[in-house]
């Protein structure tokens, strides 16, 4: 078990490449990093709740690709403005998923096994400039305006 507890100092934490399978709860606690980076890793699922709100507050950059997320949600990283979650297993996507990302600018849902997209799954994404949703399963694609 690896934490990074009360370290204000570290900005850009990279987990990258390693066998990281599980992210026990307030891991980054007090911490303001920018930039978060785990991927490569076993990562089966991501819940931004089980972290604390502190930590996300400053988060710019969260880097998931490379993973076996079947799961994800984060929706109270009001600062992330780059999410990579390509190359996972995701076939889903919950309406709230990206609840409150206000500030999101590049998503990359490359390469998982995505069956459709729904009509109010953008709808907070005000700001976004870059939507990357190649090589998915998409046959079903809603009214997203």
């Amino acid at each position: 078990r690896y934490h990074f507890q009360s370290n204000k100092e570290m900005f850009l934490l990279d987990l990258s490449s390693n066998l990281i399978e599980f992210i026990e709860v307030y891991s980054f606690s007090h911490t303001s990093l920018t930039d978060l980076l785990i991927s490569n890793n076993r990562l089966k699922y991501f819940n931004g709740f089980l972290f604390s709100t502190e930590v996300f507050l400053h988060l710019n950059r969260l880097d998931l690709n490379n993973n076996q997320l079947i799961s994800f949600s984060i929706s109270n990283a009001k600062a992330l403005v780059e999410l990579d979650l390509s190359h996972n297993e995701i076939q889903i996507l919950d309406e709230n998923v990206f609840y409150n990302l206000k500030n999101l600018r590049y998503l990359n849902l490359s390469s998982n096994y995505i069956k459709a997209i729904y009509k109010n799954l953008f709808k907070d994404l005000f700001i976004l400039k870059s939507l990357d949703l190649s090589q998915n399963e998409i046959s079903k694609l809603d009214n997203l305006t």
